[in-house]
């Protein structure tokens, strides 16, 4: 993505928002850890890093925003340069669980990740017991990742001083001129490690049932959904080639008019569409028009400013752009009057439908994570919604908008931004 197409977003700290930039020395020990971890070290000289050592810059270098990974998909890998990326976003997860599994390691070994990224980087290997997917009925193979921290000679060298403390501090050997010259020789070279805390061991993250990847094109994992395991696909090839196999899961195609797999998981209890919300406050509905009447129109005429535009004023661009504006719009008009007059229960297309839905309040947190990536893929005009849950997407789209519509969006999100939304 070119930076000048997202301008707007940059001028308002919500493009690569969060981000570390690692000084000099800092940048000598992630390229360090890249080459450990079977990678390519970077050559820029300014790099900034997200939670996991992801770097846009180096994403941009190599043309590859999937750099971290270094066995394939199933294989990513972090990297912590400094205790600051602690609660730093994941701006290219390949698993939604990725920002839960850093979030742990932090909060388990936050002492000893701030001790050790004093002079040394701290790299992980996330292993979920396979070493490539062959297919993504693998996928439901993955319940757990166990994330194990390497750096470097560290330990080897706390454990070696610790020795020569311990021999130093036995009996009269403190007197030995070898003695004393191994233990001050070893201390110039690795600093004084005596109270350092710098052991981490490997952590296991089995938090989540569901999770998201970009494998495959993209694809949900959802567990227990009415008895059966669920895939959901988003790439229609991947999905023709495995759709009636032999498996005991549920496969369906995101997109499929015909299979409704939001239908299957709001009849499963995953998905409802918030009713009693909508009646006790009219105004959730009266804002969800106006986000669809601005997505539409907010560019419709030159140098239209909708935030200053009056009632009367949208009313006549309803008018004069009508063929701009969607039908769903109209049948929005319809549902919030019907709701006003109390109505229990409303037809909804399945784009209405889509538009209102949300995950079930019982859901896990993980869960709902995946259920709000699935429902923002079908309807990217949830702005807020899709800036949080799915940033890669709403970046996609945004830079292929009008510089009209860029600004507004950006003044959107701005105006309803919290800082959990990067977290």
């Amino acid at each position: 993505m070119k930076i000048h197409s997202v301008k707007p977003l940059l001028k308002r700290g919500l493009f690569n928002a969060g981000l570390v930039e690692l000084s000099p020395t800092m940048l000598v020990r992630y390229n360090d850890a890249l080459v450990s971890l079977g990678l390519e070290p970077t050559r820029r000289k300014r790099v900034l890093v997200d939670g996991v050592g992801w770097s846009p810059q180096i994403a941009r270098e190599r043309r590859n925003p999937y750099y971290m990974c270094s066995g394939g998909l199933v294989n990513p890998v972090a990297i912590i340069v400094s205790p600051d990326q602690y609660k730093k976003p994941v701006y290219w997860p390949i698993f939604s669980w990725m920002r839960g599994a850093m979030r742990l390691v932090f909060e388990k070994y936050h002492r000893e990740i701030i001790d050790i990224t004093g002079t040394h980087v701290i790299s992980l290997d996330c292993e979920n017991g396979l070493s490539t997917l062959e297919g993504p009925k693998d996928l439901l193979l993955l319940s757990e990742v166990t994330l194990k921290p390497n750096t470097g000679r560290l330990v080897e060298a706390a454990q070696e001083q610790a020795a020569l403390v311990n021999r130093f501090m036995d009996g009269l050997h403190c007197l030995e001129s070898e003695t004393r010259n191994s233990l001050i020789a070893h201390r110039r070279a690795h600093s004084d490690l005596r109270k350092r805390r710098v052991s981490m061991q490997p952590v296991t993250f089995d938090f989540f049932n569901d999770f998201y990847t970009v494998a495959f094109g993209g694809v949900a994992v959802l567990r227990d959904v009415d008895g059966s395991d669920l895939l959901v696909m988003e790439s229609q090839s991947d999905y023709e080639a495995i759709k009636g196999s032999d498996t005991n899961a549920v496969i369906c195609y995101l997109y499929d008019q015909g299979a409704e797999t939001t239908g299957y998981l709001a009849n499963a209890g995953f998905l409802r569409i918030p009713y009693e919300e909508y009646r006790s406050d009219p105004a959730l509905l009266e804002r969800k028009k106006d986000l669809l009447l601005a997505y539409a129109l907010c560019d419709c005429e030159e140098g239209l400013d909708w935030s200053a535009t009056s009632p009367a004023k949208r009313k006549t661009l309803i008018k004069k752009h009508g063929a701009k504006v969607p039908h769903l719009y109209t049948e929005l008009e319809r549902f919030a009057a019907a709701v006003r007059r109390g109505s229990k229960s409303v037809e909804l297309s399945r784009e209405l439908w889509h538009y209102l839905a949300v995950p079930s309040d019982s859901i896990a947190p993980a869960t709902k994570e995946v259920l709000w990536i699935l429902l923002t893929r079908l309807e990217p005009r949830r702005l807020l919604n899709l800036y949080r849950y799915d940033k890669n997407k709403f970046f996609e789209v945004y830079s292929g908008w009008s510089g009209a519509k860029q600004e507004w969006v950006a003044d959107y999100i701005q105006a309803r931004y919290e800082p959990r939304m990067n977290s």
